[in-house]
Parts: structure tokens; sequence; C-alpha cells
């Protein structure tokens, strides 16, 4: 039962924005007021819950993240969320094999990457230092992962599927296009970050490398202390290298 509600509130969104994109709130809106929105993120965090309601759940609130941004009952599913994603991530050396695991990590992080993540959320997800996660008087601080949880798992070439790696890069896409005024200076703090981006761009999967050039596009747009670095790190080269990809010369319809 469960499955076919959160079926038809799927369809009834997919259905609202395709008639009009400015109307594809309303469902999002109705669900909040309602708190039915709430409702499906206690749920999505008891244990023991099957993959396929947590990846429905996950999918039904991506929908409705237009009406969620900023608010603080996301600001703490955000922090959820990064829990989530320290347990998820697996030693080096280790495989990870579980499709369940995958599909629940790939689900959190697509939720993430489709919210307008304010300065508290950015923050919670690539700051290495304590942060007050629920925006009142009183509210409990949590560290954040800082950008190395994210970079490792981008990096883990044979140990994490390319869904995980692409839904990792979508959150850094996020983090760097949201509304947090310092954003850029997470990407900035070491050269890893750019180091990274480039090593993508030239010799990564073609959707690694699509996410990766967008990250850098909006990394040095107005910021001259990333077009420093990306020009030490012979940033153009890579970006010239796309022109003559095999996957580029194929065109759109062959990157997945």
């Amino acid at each position: 039962v469960c499955l076919e509600v959160l079926e038809l509130l799927t369809r009834c969104a997919h259905a609202e924005q395709a008639e009009d994109e400015s109307q594809g709130e309303r469902t999002a809106s109705f669900l909040l007021r309602v708190e039915f929105v709430q409702w499906m993120m206690r749920l999505s965090q008891r244990r023991q819950l099957p993959c396929t309601v947590y990846s429905r759940l996950l999918g039904v609130l991506a929908l409705c993240a237009p009406v969620l941004s900023g608010r603080p009952l996301v600001v703490r599913y955000v922090a959820h969320i990064v829990d989530v994603v320290r347990k998820s991530c697996l030693a080096p050396g280790q495989q990870q094999t579980d499709e369940w695991r995958t599909r629940r990590l790939v689900a959190s992080l697509h939720f993430v990457a489709c919210l307008r993540l304010c300065s508290r959320c950015s923050s919670l997800l690539v700051s290495s230092m304590p942060s007050a996660h629920t925006g009142g008087v009183g509210s409990s601080r949590i560290e954040g992962p800082g950008m190395d949880l994210w970079l490792d798992l981008i990096e883990m070439e044979g140990r994490a599927h390319s869904t995980v790696r692409a839904a990792a890069l979508r959150v850094l896409l996020s983090v760097i296009s949201g509304t947090c005024p310092h954003a850029k200076s997470y990407f900035l703090g070491t050269p890893r970050p750019a180091t990274v981006l480039l090593k993508l761009i030239r010799n990564g999967h073609p959707t690694l490398a699509t996410i990766s050039l967008n990250i850098v596009w909006v990394l040095a747009h107005n910021n001259q202390r990333a077009v420093a670095l990306l020009k030490r790190l012979n940033a153009v080269e890579a970006v010239e290298a796309v022109h003559t990809a095999e996957w580029v010369q194929k065109g759109p319809k062959d990157v997945a």
C-alpha cells in the first residue's frame, strides 16, 4: 500500500510538471502542509526499511525539494543523510557489492542534489567544522565530513558504482551552485578538489566528466583565486581534451 501511494504521488508531481513547470510545486506544497513530508522523513529513518520503500520515499522527497530548501526540518534531515553517507562509505580495500546499499546511497544523494542548498546545509555536507544543524537556540552541533569524504567516494574507481560517484558529484555541484556565499572556499582550501575534478574531466566516465566540467565552470566564474589554481593545474589542457573525446564526438544521446 505504501509503495502504491508513493507511486501515485510521484505520478501527480510529474503530471503537474509536464503541464506547467511553475505549477509543479503544488503537490509538494500540499504534502508539506499536511505534514506528509515530515512523515516520509521519519519513515525513511526506520531501521530495516526495505530498500525499495526507502528509494521511493527519497524519490518523492526529491520531487518536493523546491519547497523544502532552507527549511529547518530539511537541515536536520541533511544532517541525517550525512550520517548515512558516512556509514555507507566502506573502508579502502573493501568491495561495495551490495546492490541495496548502492541504491539507498544513490537515493539519498539524489535528494540532496535536488535541493537549493543553504549555507547551513552546505556546511553540514562539506565543512569539517562543527555546525549547528537545527538552526535554533540550543541547537545540537555535528562535525561535517569535509570535502575529503566526497572526494574519496568519487575516486573509488573500483569500489563504488559509477552511479554513486555521479551522485556524489551532483551533490558537490549543488553545493557550489547553492546560496552559500562562501561555497567556493570549500573547493579551494587545498588543490585536491580541483585536481580530482580535472582528472575526471581528462579520464573519467562521460557522465562524471560532464558533471565535473560543470563544477569547474561554476568554480572559475568570477573567482580569480580559482582561475589561478586551475591554470597551475593545466585546466585549459583538460578542457580542450574534452572536445576531442570520443564520447563527445558521438553526441549527447550516447552520454550515459
